[in-house]
């Protein structure tokens, strides 16, 4: 696993001025790219999502220069070779097509720009901690699925590198995980334990409720003997020719 410096210097060394960022949630990556680099971006930032967003949030990056605008991943309203950077962070498996997300984003990319995709993995060497993560993941990814929301089970690490190689770009892997800090911090149980029974509310007329009830007491227990670690990222970086 790569270190969080090393992280950085990747993201720093993306470089340019127009960057877009694709299902952007809260816009957190956007800042996070701008903290790696030692000159931020000053010109265009775009967070794009499918959902509308109140601009007024305070910690918002689209109150701090950014721009919020509601759109589908699939569908780029842009020209083609619009942006510098473009970037997909932990929502590949929030798409219904995430291979026709790329390809998008790769129209929209101009040559010599990078596209990063950071997306955790289900496989691999990871801790039990870290294995708590991924069944919880999966868990409310199911009661999502199952009320009608797209969210699909996280990719194996080759099918993340199978697909993102399909866009045809030069692409450079780091594996990145955050082990730091306790696997069994009171906080940070208290927050999923109210996770698990909030999500227990919105799944509580599903035909199967019983079973994802007995599942979470499952990973309720998981969470008091073995604690949780997040899983494993992969940080990819696509070179367009």
């Amino acid at each position: 696993m790569n270190s969080t410096a090393e992280i950085e210097r990747a993201l720093g060394a993306c470089g340019g001025e127009r960057l877009l960022d694709v299902a952007t949630g809260g816009g957190w990556f956007i800042e996070r790219m701008r903290a790696a680099r030692a000159d931020p971006p000053g010109g265009l930032l775009v967070g794009i999502d499918t959902r509308p967003r109140p601009l007024e949030e305070p910690e918002s990056v689209f109150v701090q220069g950014g721009a919020y605008v509601q759109m589908d991943a699939h569908r780029l309203g842009w020209a083609a070779e619009s942006f510098d950077v473009v970037t997909v962070s932990a929502a590949l498996h929030h798409l219904d097509d995430p291979g026709a997300a790329l390809t998008e984003a790769t129209r929209v990319l101009r040559p010599g720009g990078a596209l990063v995709i950071l997306e955790m993995y289900c496989d691999g060497e990871q801790t039990e901690a870290q294995r708590t993560h991924i069944l919880l993941h999966h868990w409310w990814a199911a009661i999502d699925r199952a009320l009608g929301f797209v969210h699909n089970p996280t990719f194996s690490r080759a099918e993340l590198v199978d697909l993102v190689q399909m866009t045809g770009l030069a692409w450079t892997f780091l594996d990145t995980a955050d082990l730091e800090g306790d696997p069994r911090d009171p906080g940070r149980i208290r927050r999923l334990r109210a996770r698990i029974a909030d999500d227990l509310k919105r799944a509580r007329d599903l035909a199967d409720y019983d079973e994802r009830l007995a599942q979470a007491a499952l990973y309720q227990r998981r969470l008091d003997e073995i604690g949780i670690q997040s899983a494993a990222s992969l940080l990819a970086i696509g070179r367009k020719s």
